[in-house]
Formats: C-alpha cells, sequence, structure tokens
C-alpha cells in the first residue's frame, strides 16, 4: 500500500512538473508573438508614416493631403457640411535659397511647420503640397472663416524669425481659400484648384496677403 502511495505522489508530482513546464513552454511561446507582433506593427506604422509624412517638415505629403481630403469631402456632401482649403507658399522663395542657400531654405520650411501645427485646430490637416508649397484642409469651416484663419496665419508666419549667422530672415506667404459648392459636380482637387486661383491672384495683386475664389 506504501508502495502505491509513494508511486502516486510521484506521478502526481510528475504531472504538476508536466504541466508547469507546459505552462511556461507556452508562456515564453506567448511572449515570443507578442514581442513579433509589436514589432511588426512598429514597421507597419513606420512604413504608413513614410508614406504619408513628408521627411523635411513632418508635415502630411500630397498624397494623403488628396486622399484624405476627398474622404472629408464625401462626407461634407453627405452631411450637408461646410469644407475649404487654404493654399498658400512663400513670397520670393527661390531668392531665399539663391541667396542663402538650400539649407536656409530648409530651416525656413521646417519653422513653417513648426508654426502652422502650433497654430492650427485639431481637426486641420496640414500639408506639404510640394517645395514650397502648402495646403491646410479645413473640415466644417465657411468661406469667411477659413479667411479669418488664413489671415491669422499669414500674420504668424511673417513673425517667424530664422536665425542665421549674421541676421535674421523673415518670410511671406501669399494665400488662396475656396469652399465646396454645393451646387457644382466637384471634388477636393477641384476645391484646392479654385484655391491655387485665388492664390495666384494674391500674388499679382502684391504678395503677404489673402485672397478668396
Amino acid at each position: 500500500m506504501k508502495i502505491d502511495e509513494s508511486i502516486s505522489i510521484y506521478l502526481f508530482i510528475l504531472l504538476i512538473g508536466i504541466i508547469v513546464w507546459a505552462c511556461l513552454l507556452f508562456y515564453k511561446k506567448y511572449m515570443y508573438l507578442k514581442e513579433e507582433n509589436r514589432i511588426l506593427k512598429e514597421k507597419e506604422d513606420e512604413l504608413r508614416h513614410l508614406a504619408t509624412t513628408d521627411f523635411l517638415t513632418q508635415l502630411y505629403n500630397r498624397r494623403y493631403c488628396i486622399e484624405t481630403g476627398e474622404k472629408l469631402f464625401q462626407l461634407a456632401v453627405r452631411k450637408e457640411r461646410p469644407i475649404s482649403v487654404i493654399i498658400f507658399d512663400i513670397d520670393d522663395f527661390k531668392e531665399v535659397n539663391d541667396t542663402y542657400g538650400h539649407k536656409v531654405g530648409d530651416a525656413v520650411l521646417v519653422s513653417l511647420g513648426i508654426k502652422l501645427s502650433r497654430n492650427s485646430r485639431v481637426s486641420d490637416i496640414i500639408c506639404r503640397f510640394g517645395g514650397e508649397e502648402f495646403v491646410i484642409l479645413l473640415p466644417d469651416t465657411s468661406l469667411q472663416d477659413a479667411f479669418l484663419i488664413a489671415e491669422k496665419l499669414r500674420n504668424l508666419i511673417a513673425d517667424v524669425e530664422i536665425k542665421l549667422p549674421q541676421k535674421s530672415l523673415n518670410v511671406t506667404v501669399s494665400m488662396g481659400i475656396a469652399s465646396i459648392d454645393f451646387t457644382k459636380d466637384m471634388g477636393i482637387e477641384d476645391i484646392i484648384k479654385r484655391a491655387d486661383s485665388a492664390l495666384y491672384v494674391a500674388k499679382n495683386a502684391g504678395k503677404n496677403r489673402v485672397e478668396t475664389f
């Protein structure tokens, strides 16, 4: 009887050991897979960031602007809500590059990106559209409200000082604004084109100003 009890105890201990070993093995496997998933998600997030973000200013890029803008536009149409677009570029930016070099030109773009990010609403989509040109998508914003936002940003940008070895550099921007027109069959790119037409007017009217379509 004592021998049977000893065998039973031994088998019980052995079974517990096997269970503990299996649990540890399962836990290690679980932690390994969890870490693999974390690394994979980080890589996916990095790739998504690279695909949608301008490397210099860290603002959204043109591709993201068009794709997200079209979604916002369709939502605005369905809900019959306003949506506006501001497009602007830096006045005489070529002269900045030619006079001070592309490093200073890049510093201007970076400073501008920071200023825009810190002084825009959470809902606004700020994009570097190309070169020294920027686009801001403004959901639930009328043309009149977009004008006030543009004027505020134009004045803020004019106050940005780029520190150079011998002096400080200030730049100005010209802006064009357009809003959704529910009477027309259009998309977000049509609004951007209208805003760009208004920007052209601002340039010809003397720069450092805001014009609406």
